[in-house]
């Protein structure tokens, strides 16, 4: 998948960055595969001149290589990702972080890092996972992991 995603930026013009290493020893399981807070926090730090950071997990695809991102739709939002928005309920599956644009700003730095504090390196841990326990009924234990992530 990952010629794909070359492929992809080639066509179009954008940096590649990719990354197959553990960044943390106690970031086990989902979090250990997706340190998706850490890398993309890690890109914007160091690409300040980049607009946008645009992360596709592993397992995704583009299927259309002639789609461009239309990014002058996004002009007024600082973070766009697919999700359930026919959903009235709160579910800990209506959001997904699989494919995932950031502006490259002051908010998405700090919502990053709220979203790293969700991972098992972090001593905010067990607090989010209560958070996410309280806020979401259809969860079933205190782990966030990459549905909710």
């Amino acid at each position: 998948m990952r010629t794909n995603k070359v492929d992809y930026c080639r066509i179009h013009g954008y940096d590649i960055f990719y990354n197959n290493a553990f960044l943390h020893p106690k970031m086990d399981w989902f979090w250990a595969k997706r340190p998706k807070p850490q890398l993309i926090k890690a890109a914007m730090l160091a690409h300040p001149e980049a607009d946008w950071i645009f992360w596709v997990d592993s397992d995704a695809a583009f299927t259309d290589m002639d789609f461009k991102i239309p990014l002058e739709r996004f002009k007024d939002y600082d973070m766009v990702t697919g999700g359930r928005a026919e959903s009235k309920e709160k579910t800990w599956l209506s959001v997904n972080s699989g494919v995932i644009l950031f502006r490259n700003c002051k908010w998405a730095m700090d919502f990053v890092q709220e979203w790293a504090d969700m991972g098992a390196q972090s001593p905010k841990f067990e607090e989010w996972g209560r958070i996410v326990m309280a806020t979401f009924e259809d969860k079933i234990d205190a782990y966030t992991d990459d549905q909710s992530d």
